[in-house]
């Protein structure tokens, strides 16, 4: 497996609930690879677009070292501790695009340092059906965990799509003893160090097929903020989940007095705040204030509106 494949870029500044790294330039994928990915190794010490995520109480801590993204579990969560289940503990890639009759090829890589298991799909952020689980390309007999030893594990899949997803993510839960998860997927503080993630479109990779007929290949446009000018209200751009904080930063050139906010659904006013400003951010190289709206716990799609500005973000279900 080549280590060196083309990286991208992005960076932002992510909610209290999320945690990602930022980049700082982009080198374009060719179209002949048929990479869906945005990052595939950690040689560099890139991790976004993959990035961890925790449902309260669960706790996680990552760090890209050695040319892996090490997720370490410092608390599983699930139903006994106050969570829900497996997926209060992910590792995750969204933004991807699924095209229907498209074969797709995949391959990720984990070293543990406790044995386990995990839950893997591709899916729509709403978590309600999916293309691939668990190594399985038949999504409804795929719901057994993978098994994961303690040391090195490598894994090989394939999966033509029977549906198009315009927007979907490979994510990976590996949490707390809930509803679909018998008992904890790892003992607590262990590590689970990912790597030479692949997920390859054998339909755009062909030579035969023209750049216009490429849909499911990285684009970092969208997630660099090239084609549609950047918000002055930077949201976390993987979403927020039922029962976790949510809060956005309202970024600007000049510095301002504490703004008013407007949260909307469906054009309607749902949540209104004032912003708390935290001065000059020397790493956004704005003057920047909180806007914290976490009260806003309905699954939905919502647009956060400062003055003329405004940005939409999505809340999924804790899955």
């Amino acid at each position: 497996m080549h280590k060196k494949i083309a990286k991208a870029v992005t960076s932002s500044l992510m909610a209290a609930s999320m945690v990602a790294s930022s980049v700082a330039a982009l080198i374009p994928m060719s179209a002949a690879a048929g990479n869906c990915l945005g990052q595939n190794d950690f040689d560099d010490g890139i991790g976004l677009p993959w990035h961890i995520c925790v449902t309260n109480p669960a706790e996680q801590k990552f760090d890209i070292s050695g040319g892996t993204y090490n997720c370490t579990i410092v608390n599983p969560g699930g139903k006994e501790r106050g969570g829900d289940s497996r997926w209060d503990c992910q590792f995750r890639h969204r933004s991807l695009h699924i095209e229907q009759g498209h074969k797709y090829t995949i391959h990720w890589e984990v070293d543990a340092t406790s044995a386990g298991e995990l839950h893997t799909h591709i899916a729509p952020l709403s978590g309600v059906g999916g293309v691939w689980q668990n190594n399985s390309e038949q999504w409804e007999q795929g719901w057994n965990n993978v098994k994961i030893s303690e040391g090195h594990n490598e894994f090989d899949s394939s999966f033509t799509a029977k549906e198009t997803l315009e927007v979907a993510e490979w994510a990976f839960h590996y949490g707390g003893a809930g509803p679909y998860q018998p008992s904890d997927c790892f003992p607590k503080d262990t590590t689970l160090s990912f790597d030479n993630m692949k997920l390859e479109c054998e339909t755009c990779g062909s030579e035969f097929v023209s750049a216009s007929k490429t849909p499911c290949l990285w684009d970092p446009t969208n997630e660099l903020g090239v084609i549609t000018p950047r918000s002055d209200v930077r949201i976390n751009q993987v979403g927020y989940f039922v029962g976790a904080d949510k809060k956005a930063t309202y970024a600007t050139s000049e510095e301002k007095s504490a703004v008013s906010f407007t949260v909307k659904k469906n054009g309607t006013a749902v949540f209104t705040g004032k912003g708390k400003p935290i001065g000059f951010d020397k790493d956004a190289g704005d003057y920047c204030q909180i806007l914290d709206f976490s009260s806003v716990d309905e699954p939905g799609t919502y647009t956060i509106e400062v003055d003329d500005t405004s940005n939409t973000f999505l809340n999924p279900k804790t899955k």
